[in-house]
């Protein structure tokens, strides 16, 4: 009896140390452990993972645990299984900076370069490219996104798994500027503007202090013709009768990168002809604002983050002198109606 208890324990203890052995992640040649990172992006307004659609190309910058650099990865994110990424790192504890693009990354560059055993997370910075001295910038950037992962701990004797989330950085303005009466609005009568100094990034995704001004201008304008005619010849009002058949109206797409709750940009109409402003707004406060009641109990900076895509129509009239003024603001579904006030 007591023979066959000792030897159902041997079989038990062989079984439970083959089991451990077979977890504790031992291989020839001291190959580490599998090691798998993860890109999400869901910090957006559907809370829903949009990496694979959206994301095509990423820097992985690795560093170890006194923040010195080891290594980056470029990534193909097309390429992935499942947003995954497998790494050989040896064991120990490492922070994770991801910068992504939805394209051609060349309207990006990196103010440091990055020199292994040397260079230190303070060193990696992003800006946007623009040429020396320029003020203005009015091309179609791609799309921008940021990721960190601090603590990134791998472990000699099991597998390590963890998720790397990305913020987007970039924001994209459709504006439509109409006039009431219907008179003819040119794009030489009218430029777009937002000014924010807003274009380089530390690590950690926070603006770089004391930057320049930049203006972002359109990177794609029209002139377009929208039909107004009545739906029947007599129409039901008087302000239907009189509104004019066709509004002529100038449509821009522009981008702006991250908008942050603690700074003032300015987005403004300026008038060609008469050589003044006819909208000069703090955009921030203005989006703040605006959003949907839904959203309200966000904190202002995740609602400027999540949120990435503005539609603006702004519609103006003149005065009996002839003034031009701003009649109406609407940005995505929020509309605001001004009484002839200094904005």
């Amino acid at each position: 009896m007591n023979r066959q208890i000792t030897k159902i324990g041997l079989r038990t203890m062989l079984c439970c140390m083959l089991a451990l052995l077979m977890s504790a992640c031992v291989y020839e040649d001291e190959v580490p452990c599998p090691c798998k990172l993860r890109f999400v992006y869901d910090h957006n307004m559907e809370w829903a993972d949009a990496f694979a659609s959206q994301v095509e190309k990423a820097t992985l910058f690795i560093f170890d645990d006194q923040e010195r650099f080891i290594t980056t990865k470029t990534i193909d994110c097309k390429q992935l299984n499942n947003n995954t990424l497998d790494l050989q790192l040896a064991p120990g504890r490492y922070t994770l900076v991801a910068w992504a693009t939805s394209g051609d990354a060349g309207c990006y560059q990196y103010e440091n370069a990055m020199k292994e055993g040397t260079s230190t997370l303070q060193d990696l910075k992003l800006k946007l490219q623009c040429q020396a001295g320029e003020e203005d910038y009015g091309k179609n950037p791609a799309d921008l996104w940021h990721g960190m992962l601090k603590d990134f701990h791998v472990q000699a004797n099991q597998p390590t798994s963890d998720t790397l989330r990305l913020l987007k950085n970039t924001n994209r303005i459709k504006v439509l500027l109409q006039s009431v009466d219907g008179s003819p609005v040119g794009m030489e009568d009218y430029s777009l503007a937002i000014t924010d100094a807003n274009h380089a990034y530390a690590h950690d995704n926070s603006v770089l202090p004391h930057l320049a001004t930049l203006t972002y201008r359109p990177y794609q304008t029209r002139e377009v013709t929208i039909d107004n005619s009545a739906a029947t010849p007599d129409a039901a009002s008087r302000a239907e009768a009189d509104a004019p058949a066709t509004i002529s109206a100038i449509t821009a797409e522009m981008a702006t990168l991250r908008l942050m709750a603690d700074r003032s940009p300015r987005f403004i109409v300026h008038n060609e002809r008469t050589g003044r402003d006819l909208f000069n707004i703090n955009l921030r406060e203005y989006l703040d604002k605006m959003r949907l009641s839904e959203h309200a109990n966000l904190p202002l900076q995740e609602f400027l983050d999540r949120e990435n895509t503005w539609q603006v129509i702004l519609v103006m009239g003149q005065k009996n002198d002839g003034t031009k003024v701003m009649l109406s603001l609407q940005i995505n579904a929020w509309r605001i109606i001004f009484n002839d006030v200094s904005l």
